[in-house]
């Protein structure tokens, strides 16, 4: 008997088993095959219709946004008139801050050499005051001596 003839056939039986064994092609082929045809005929009428939906709800949600959107753009021109406005406003009270700024300066300044002018004048009176006490004291001094004498 020649045996590496035989081992030889055994082995090709062997490779032959195993491939066939873990050979999964034509079992998914079939498989996927079937899916296909099930798909088609099933859900192929439900996919178009949820198409159909979401197409439909686009195109009103559009129209609606759209619509919606109008009044908006002309909010937005008013926006940006009243922007423009509140900038001129703006500008206008930066050009009076200055000019109040220079009264309230010159204002306080005026201020400041009246109080230095009255706080002179009560000074003055004051001093004048002193000096009459002053005077009208040695007057009486001077009487009060000659009386005693």
């Amino acid at each position: 008997m020649d045996l590496s003839g035989l081992t030889e056939d055994v082995f090709r039986s062997t490779d032959e088993i195993v491939k066939r064994i873990f050979n999964h092609r034509p079992f998914l082929e079939a498989e996927l095959q079937t899916m296909v045809r099930n798909f088609d005929f099933d859900e192929r009428d439900e996919l178009q219709e949820i198409h159909r939906k979401i197409v439909h709800i686009k195109d009103q949600s559009f129209n609606e946004i759209e619509n919606r959107c109008q009044p908006l753009e002309k909010a937005n021109l008013h926006v940006d008139k009243l922007e423009k406005l509140i900038d001129q406003i703006l500008d206008s009270e930066t050009a009076n801050e200055s000019e109040r700024k220079n009264r309230l300066s010159q204002y306080t300044a005026q201020k400041s050499e009246d109080l230095i002018k009255f706080m002179e004048q009560i000074n003055s009176q004051i001093d004048n005051i002193d000096n009459s006490y002053m005077n009208a004291k040695k007057e009486i001094d001077i009487k009060y001596k000659n009386i005693k004498k």
